[in-house]
Order: C-alpha cells, then sequence, then structure tokens
C-alpha cells in the first residue's frame, strides 16, 4: 500500500474547510466508497408492501445497525428533547411493536453516520494515522495516546438530526511534533446522501485532500463564525468553541472536562434526569400561592433554557437546592405546616429524584411502549400525590410523605416488570393486540397495491407504435426530399401522415393510463390508511382498557420486610414493637443491611392501616433491651 508522507502545520497555513454532500465524500476525500454509499438503497421502496424479500432483509440489517449505535451513541440537546425523543428521529415502533425506520428515514447506514465520525475517525486513519504509523511508529504510538475524540447527536436549527465529531491531538508526539485534529459535522443525517450537508475543519497536516478554502481560526471571533456555521446551533456551537484557546490552538483541559460531561446514551451532563427533577419542582412551586416564589420561578426558567452549563455537575446542585429551600420557606411560612424548612427540603429533594429515577426508566423503554406507559403513569402518580402533600403532620400525611420520599425505586421497577410477565391481563392485551396486528396483515393482504412497473414498461404498446409511426413519416420524407423514390416518398408521406393522428391517439392513451395510475395509487393509499388508522384506534382502546384496570398504589405499597417472614402474627400473637425489634436484633449482620432493613419496616408500616405504632416504637425498644450495629 502506498504511504502518503506526512506534512507538518508549517506546510500551509490557516485551517482547511471543506463543504459538500454526503455522497461527494469518497470523491474529495479519496476514501473507499463502500464504507459510506449504497447504491442499492435508492430503489428501496418505503412502502413495505412494495419491497422484495431482499430489500426488506438489507432495511432490517440497517434498522439493527442503527439501533446498536443508538445506544452507544452521545447525545446534545439544549431545546428540551431527550434522548428517547432524539432516538425517535431514528426508529420507531409501528402498531405491530416492531422496530422500524422512522418517516424519512434514508434506508442505509454506516456506524458513525449520526454523530459525524463516520468521516473524521476515517479521514484522520487514512489521511495521517496509517502514514505517520509507518513512517514513524513511535511517534505514532505517542499521538495515539494524546489523542481524544468527542462525537455525539444534536439537532441543528432546522430541527434535522445532525452530528458533530472532533479527533484531536493537541500535544502531538514527545517532541511537539503532529498536533492537530479533524472536526466533522453532518447535517440532516437521516436523509438520502445528496440531502446530508457535510463540512470538514481540519490541521492541513491531518487531512491530505486539497482545500476547498483555506480559513483563519486564529481568534475568537473568527473560530466561533466558523462553528457557527458549519454546527448551524448557536447554543452547541458556543459549547464548543472552549476547545480552542484564544489563539486558535487546542485547549487540552477543556477537552478532557468536555468529554467528561458527554456520556454514551445520555444528553450532557445527564441533562434528561437533571431536568426531570428540577421540572417536578417547578411545578410544585407554580401551585403555591406565592408571588415571590413565582417571580423566582419564572426567572430561573429563563436561565435553565439559555444556560448551557445549568445542569453541569456542580452548578445543577445549587440551582436544585436553591429551589427547593424557596419552594420548603414558602411551605414553612403556612399556618397549618409544622416541618421546619430543612425538613420540607429534604423531602422534596426525595421525592424529586425518585421521580426523575422512574422517568429515566420510562424513556430507556423505548422498544415497549406498553411497559414504558406503566412507568410513566407512576412518574404521574408521584406528581400528583407531591402536590397533595400539606406537611401538616397529620398521620395520612406523614404516611405519603414516608412512601413517596423514602421507596425503593430498584423494587418498584422490578415488581412493574413481575407485573407485566405475569399478570393474566397483560396477557389477554397481548393476545388481543397480536390478534389485531394479525387482523390488519389480512385486511391489507386482500387489497390489490398498484403494479411496480416502470414507466416504459406500463406504457410499452402505446409508446412504441408512437415511436413506429413517427419514423415512417421521418423515413418517407427522407425519401421524398432527396429525391430518392420521390413518388414513393410522397405516398408513404400521405400514409404516414394519416398514421401520425394514430400516433396521438397512442400518446393520449399513455395520458389516460398515467392518470388511471394516479388514481389507482391514491385510491390504495387512502384504503391503506383507513384501515391502519382503524387498527391504530383499536390498538388504543386495548391499551386504555388496560390501564384502568391497573391499581398504580399497588406498585408504590411497600412489600412486609424479609427480617418479618419468621414472625408468625395471629390474634392471639399480635405485631409489637418488642417482635420487631427482636426479629431486627436477630437479623443484625452489618450496619447497612440493619439500617436498609429499618428503612423498610418504616414504609410498610405506614401502610398498615391496622398497625398503630412505627420505626419509632421499635428503636426505643432496641436501645432498652439490645446492642445493634445500627
Amino acid at each position: 500500500m502506498h504511504i502518503m508522507k506526512i506534512l507538518e502545520p508549517v506546510v500551509m497555513p490557516g485551517i482547511k474547510k471543506f463543504n459538500l454532500t454526503y455522497q461527494q465524500v469518497p470523491k474529495v476525500f479519496s476514501l473507499p466508497e463502500s464504507i459510506f454509499l449504497s447504491k442499492d438503497a435508492e430503489l428501496i421502496p418505503e412502502e413495505v408492501l412494495k419491497q422484495t424479500k431482499i430489500q426488506k432483509n438489507a432495511v432490517t440489517k440497517t434498522i439493527e445497525q442503527i439501533d446498536k449505535d443508538l445506544d452507544r451513541t452521545c447525545y446534545v440537546d439544549f431545546d428540551g428533547f431527550t434522548v428517547a425523543q432524539l432516538k425517535s428521529d431514528w426508529l420507531t415502533i409501528n402498531p405491530q411493536g416492531e422496530l422500524v425506520l422512522s418517516e424519512g428515514v434514508y434506508p442505509s447506514f454506516s456506524q458513525g453516520d449520526n454523530t459525524g465520525a463516520v468521516i473524521g475517525e476515517i479521514l484522520q486513519t487514512k489521511h495521517f494515522s496509517l502514514p505517520l504509523s509507518e513512517e514513524d511508529p513511535e511517534a505514532f504510538m505517542e499521538v495515539t495516546r494524546d489523542t481524544s475524540r468527542i462525537c455525539f447527536s444534536y439537532k441543528n436549527s432546522a430541527g434535522q438530526p445532525s452530528g458533530f465529531s472532533l479527533v484531536a491531538a493537541p500535544n502531538g508526539d514527545s517532541e511537539g511534533k503532529h498536533k492537530g485534529w479533524i472536526i466533522s459535522v453532518i447535517q440532516n443525517t437521516v436523509g438520502n446522501y445528496k440531502d446530508r450537508k457535510v463540512a470538514v475543519l481540519a490541521s492541513p497536516n491531518y487531512v491530505r485532500s486539497k482545500a476547498q478554502t483555506i480559513v483563519d481560526m486564529d481568534n475568537p471571533d473568527a473560530i466561533e463564525k466558523e462553528l457557527k456555521t458549519i454546527i448551524n446551533n448557536d447554543k452547541v456551537a458556543s459549547l464548543i468553541k472552549g476547545i480552542f484557546k484564544k489563539d486558535g490552538t487546542l485547549n487540552a483541559d477543556f477537552i478532557q472536562q468536555l468529554a467528561s460531561r458527554i456520556k454514551a446514551n445520555r444528553n450532557i451532563d445527564n441533562r434528561d434526569r437533571k431536568s426531570a427533577q428540577f421540572n417536578i419542582l417547578i411545578e410544585l412551586a407554580e401551585q403555591l400561592d406565592d408571588e415571590k416564589l413565582r417571580h423566582y420561578i419564572s426567572s430561573i426558567k429563563v436561565n435553565m433554557a439559555a444556560d448551557i452549563e445549568f445542569f453541569k455537575d456542580g452548578i445543577y446542585e445549587q440551582h436544585l437546592s436553591e429551589l427547593s429551600n424557596k419552594i420548603a420557606l414558602s411551605f414553612s411560612q403556612m399556618p397549618s405546616v409544622n416541618k421546619n424548612t430543612t425538613e420540607i427540603s429534604r423531602i422534596l429533594n426525595n421525592i424529586s429524584e425518585r421521580y426523575a429515577q422512574i422517568k429515566m426508566i420510562e424513556d430507556s423503554e423505548r422498544k415497549n411502549p406498553e411497559l414504558a406507559h406503566i412507568f410513566k403513569a407512576i412518574a404521574q402518580k408521584i406528581q400528583s400525590d407531591l402536590h397533595g402533600i400539606k406537611f401538616d403532620g397529620s398521620h395520612r400525611d406523614n404516611r405519603n410523605i414516608l412512601l413517596l420520599s423514602q421507596f425503593e425505586v430498584v423494587n418498584v421497577e422490578q415488581k412493574i416488570r413481575n407485573y407485566y410477565q405475569t399478570n393474566p391481563l397483560i396477557k389477554q392485551y397481548i393476545i388481543d393486540r397480536d390478534k389485531a396486528n394479525h387482523d390488519l396483515v389480512i385486511e391489507l393482504s386482500k387489497l390489490s397495491p398498484p403494479g411496480n412497473e416502470g414507466f416504459f414498461t406500463r406504457n410499452r404498446d402505446s409508446f412504441g407504435f408512437g415511436i413506429f409511426m413517427g419514423l415512417i413519416v421521418g423515413v418517407s420524407a427522407a425519401l421524398f426530399l432527396t429525391g430518392v423514390l420521390a413518388p414513393i416518398g410522397v405516398v408513404l408521406i400521405a400514409v404516414g401522415a394519416a398514421l401520425v393522428t394514430t400516433g396521438l391517439v397512442g400518446g393520449s392513451d399513455i395520458y389516460i393510463n398515467e392518470k388511471e395510475r394516479a388514481k389507482e395509487i391514491s385510491r390504495y393509499s387512502d384504503e391503506v390508511k383507513c384501515l391502519r388508522t382503524a387498527h391504530r384506534e383499536h390498538l388504543v382502546r386495548l391499551e386504555n382498557c388496560l390501564h384502568e384496570q391497573i391499581n398504580l398504589s399497588d406498585f408504590l405499597n411497600p412489600d412486609k420486610p424479609e427480617f418479618l417472614s419468621g414472625v408468625k402474627v395471629n390474634k392471639k400473637k399480635p405485631l409489637t414493637p418488642e417482635r420487631v425489634a427482636h426479629a431486627l436484633w436477630l437479623q443484625d449482620k452489618s450496619a447497612r443491611d440493619t439500617s436498609v432493613a429499618k428503612n423498610r419496616f418504616s414504609i410498610w408500616a405506614a401502610k398498615q392501616e391496622n398497625l398503630d405504632f412505627g420505626i419509632e416504637e421499635v428503636e426505643s425498644v432496641i436501645k432498652q433491651r439490645y446492642v445493634m450495629k445500627s
């Protein structure tokens, strides 16, 4: 293999810039076309019923590859979209429960298409790393150790899924040579090759291809201008500009810090979980009759939307503490409230944290909408119950506080999953859903879809006859005008002229054929749409019927603690603080386990209407009779 000699940055001033479409990438950068483009993808019809078996298999493989990449992709969004919503730009679940391409997604995918890394990584490998590895293996190893990578999916200003990739070696090798970087951006990553807008900025020693443009990025204004142009999202560009120092050199510390904020299968700074927690508290605050608090909420909402650092670790915790304290202060000023600000703030943080965890589980179940809906309903119940808390010290209110602020998310999640897998209601729902899906397939198969013949195939008789008539007239005219067999030519022209009329009729037939075909396609589309709409409505009714029969409180209600499993309770021997304390003492293996057991008992006891004591009475007995680790 021919290896290109490495160029150092001093050879060419400025930064190489390329603007092109995705389909031009292999040619412009001399890269293998097979990595980027699939010639067969363009021939695949969007309507599944029109796809051949081979095409269906190709689409299935594309879906599998996208699905793998979505879960290992990093995401950056500052405009309220969750990771689950960003993933739905690529794949969705159809009414049959199948994972399918979302509307408008081109049926071809290479790993890294959704982040732009498919371009940046291959460019860096082919144009820089491979040549350097043969020219100077030691320098190659040193540069490899110094190389950082950041890539993520985002939406551009038009709302199109886009991708950003950075491959950078801020320090180069031990001698400071071979520093450099490549930024690659793809806008409209789900589109056809020709509709994907690609931009590449690179150090001249990292990309060998001749630059379309040379740009200067040696001052803050120039850096910001170039990044805003190619990224087409001002907030994302504002985030990225920190990878450069004011003079345009790489900021290694910032790159490392940014990489730590962007994790696979998460939004930057874990924004989805944090925003869920923050927003449930904001909605609670908005229900309170406190003008000063409302003014603060209006201000913090503006700040949250505008500040890209709002949810960054260390900063977010300050915002959360301030919000929960202000809400707690508002509650504590109510005459009926008997808890102090610190207690209320702690309770609010505990409840909102559990709510956020449930929301994250809901989002993770994108392939199982029915299960996701149950988690969504649980989150809504937590939110509704939170709004009902009064902090008035009543037994009922204290019980609700304990349940909402201390329930174990892992246990609730396991209960829901077990319910989904074993409950007869769920099983019957799945049977009814599958039957509805089967019925839809049967009804669709009864329809007569328009043929797949091409234009010329459909109209070959009319089209061929018209060409034949034109040839007769043309040849006849040639014979007459050249004087060759003139009398015969005259006759042929006359005959041809008569036949032209027939040819025009053939053209008219083509028009009529195409008009009828358009009607046929429209009719078929309407019939399919009607069947799918009725099917979707039927599934919604089935799902609503299921959810009406599910008691959400059962999932939040705690199970009887395991340490009480051996304690027999009846009318003659009721459960008492002494018996609970003794059972705890018998199971006192470690401070942590005992503490967990006590917490589980306190939550469970709060739900027992016929139990007239709680953990306080049990603790009193323990203090008098036992020496325990917790």
